[in-house]
């Protein structure tokens, strides 16, 4: 690990010393080590605090930032420095750009096109429904799709990734040594092998409210286009909306009905005029001036707005009766996060089962393999089933995901699986 990595991951672990600082730092200095070398009368001359100053003052210890590094390449995470060429290009359109991220992937974060999908946490069957048909008719070679990694919809865009075959890279609101929510922990564990995971955040950093605005605001930075799918009149998306308005990016919604209280904040962004009525792929193509090949189903494919009904009104849907903990509830909120002892599954249809990859044995065999294993036992942890079914990490983690999706299995904390009686 050379030295400048070392010392730009002291920088941003300096008191005081924001992305914005950070950058300034690094422009007026030329790099992180001389920033760490300079003289008090030097940093004086910066507008920092009196106390970050004297941080800097400080040498920061680079054997345990060695050390540290060497972990995380243990594990395949990579950081990237604003200087990198592996860094997103477009983030440098940005004030408030991370000087580091930290990424645990393969997907191309320099992709051709990169388009953001999100919505409430609290999604219906109609919105998972049109998520799905999107990514479909999207799904072409230099499509990255991102979002937050949260229940609902941004779920729903990163499964129909996997199963179309379009990388998904998840933006997080706290650092690697997690996932936040924890059932998302299979679902991560395929997006490793087919896209990626992305944090400006180190290791440690929990989820809390002011993570989620700062991933909320990498992910308008990040993308092309953001398409909001349903969402209501407050919440962590519309935050996404306003910071990608800030980035001067193109904003789509998708319509619902007039009663429904889940599409309310899209008919308002498009009444508004902050966002496109979203109707097809084609439009977005034609919008965005993006051009597919011929045979492309995207080229000429329509979204059959609605596919599903939406709820009468009145009623809800089948996802709007499951229960979620409060660190699950859409922001704003005024709880603390907590770290629920209990976490309750949403099972999408099995259409959304993610598909394994070429090479990956694709019988039920392995299905019902770790089924009976779990019969066995209360529960079993990742290490365990991949030792006695001998799977191999990807395909053990598509099977524990597309079991998870059927309302099979369950996930708990500690990377456990059990069976969902």
């Amino acid at each position: 690990m050379d030295n400048q990595t070392l010392y730009r991951l002291a920088l941003t672990r300096t008191p005081g010393i924001g992305p914005a600082y950070a950058r300034k730092l690094l422009l007026r200095f030329g790099d992180a080590e001389s920033i760490f070398r300079a003289d008090s009368k030097a940093l004086a001359g910066t507008d920092i605090s009196k106390d970050a100053a004297q941080a800097l003052l400080q040498p920061p210890d680079l054997r345990s930032l060695h050390n540290e590094c060497r972990r995380m390449a243990q594990k395949g995470i990579r950081i990237l420095a604003y200087s990198d060429p592996d860094y997103p290009r477009r983030l440098h359109r940005i004030p408030e750009a991370p000087p580091l991220l930290f990424y645990q992937g393969a997907a191309n974060l320099n992709a051709e096109k990169i388009l953001a999908i999100i919505g409430t946490r609290k999604v219906t069957e109609y919105g998972k429904e049109i998520t799905q048909q999107l990514v479909r008719d999207l799904a072409e070679p230099g499509l990255l799709i991102i979002s937050g990694l949260a229940l609902g919809i941004d779920a729903a865009a990163h499964h129909a990734a996997l199963h179309y075959d379009v990388p998904t890279v998840g933006l997080l609101g706290h650092g690697l040594d997690m996932i936040y929510p924890a059932e998302h922990w299979g679902l991560s564990r395929a997006m490793r092998h087919q896209g990626g995971l992305l944090t400006s955040f180190n290791h440690e950093v929990k989820p809390e409210k002011y993570t989620f605005a700062l991933r909320n605001e990498l992910v308008a930075g990040l993308c092309d286009a953001l398409i909001v799918v349903e969402t209501g009149i407050t919440g962590g998306s519309l935050m996404t909306v306003d910071a990608a308005l800030e980035c001067k990016k193109k904003i789509f919604a998708v319509p619902g009905r007039l009663t429904d209280k889940k599409s309310e904040g899209c008919l308002r962004l498009i009444r508004e005029d902050k966002a496109s009525l979203l109707v097809s792929a084609k439009q977005l193509q034609a919008d965005l001036g993006w051009h597919w090949p011929a045979e492309h189903p995207g080229a000429q494919s329509a979204l059959p707005f609605p596919t599903i009904a939406p709820p009468a009104d009145n009623q809800t849907s089948p996802a709007d009766n499951q229960p979620f903990p409060v660190d699950h509830q859409p922001f704003p909120v005024d709880h603390q996060l907590s770290a629920a002892g209990h976490h309750h599954h949403q099972t999408l249809p099995a259409d959304h089962r993610i598909a394994p990859s070429p090479g990956h044995h694709t019988s039920p065999k392995p299905e019902d393999d770790l089924l009976q294993l779990l019969r066995q036992k209360d529960s079993l942890s990742i290490d365990e089933l991949a030792t006695v079914s001998r799977l191999d990490a990807p395909s053990l983690a598509v099977t524990l995901l597309n079991l998870e999706l059927a309302g099979k299995v369950r996930p708990l904390p500690g990377k456990r699986y059990r069976l969902n009686h």
